[in-house]
């Protein structure tokens, strides 16, 4: 695991909530109530936190002149593939933090096809700095396999870092 702080600009959060509103829209017919994936009321502020940490991350990378591919913040449906895709072919896939857990969600993390190489967890805050935690996928294997709110999941506690 690694960590790091990463600076980010203010209005990335009126960014990420605008963002959000349409991301929230285009995702209703695959988020909708009934389905596995259905989030309810929290979606619109997952999907916030989720935009805020994929900026935050491509900042991060571009002020450390690291090259990248990444993938729409938004689209007509929600796209299954890693965030980020760095020169040398490796994946990470971006999640937001909020809370003292650290999440992956078990179904997408056991399908070895589309699994990261890297979580990066990005935790954005009042001060308009982010904490960074890096973990490799292999290392979130050793993590607790709980059944969460909406479907099973990899967690750790921040505590134990």
């Amino acid at each position: 695991m690694k960590r790091s702080n990463i600076p980010y600009p203010k209005v990335f959060n009126l960014i990420a909530r605008q963002l959000a509103e349409v991301r929230t829209r285009l995702s209703k017919s695959v988020y909708k109530m009934g389905s596995e994936k259905y989030r309810g009321e929290s979606e619109n502020n997952i999907s916030l936190l989720g935009i805020l940490a994929e900026l935050i991350a491509m900042h991060g990378l571009s002020i450390r002149g690291i090259p990248a591919r990444y993938t729409p913040l938004i689209d007509v449906e929600p796209i299954v593939k890693p965030d980020i895709i760095l020169q040398g072919g490796k994946t990470i896939d971006v999640k937001g933090l909020k809370g003292d857990v650290f999440r992956v969600n078990a179904k997408a993390h056991e399908n070895m096809e589309k699994r990261p190489d890297f979580y990066w967890f990005i935790e954005p805050n009042s001060n308009y700095e982010a904490k960074s935690y890096l973990f490799s996928s292999s290392s979130v294997d050793m993590w607790q396999r709980v059944e969460s709110t909406f479907t099973p999941v990899y967690q750790y506690e921040k505590g134990k870092l």
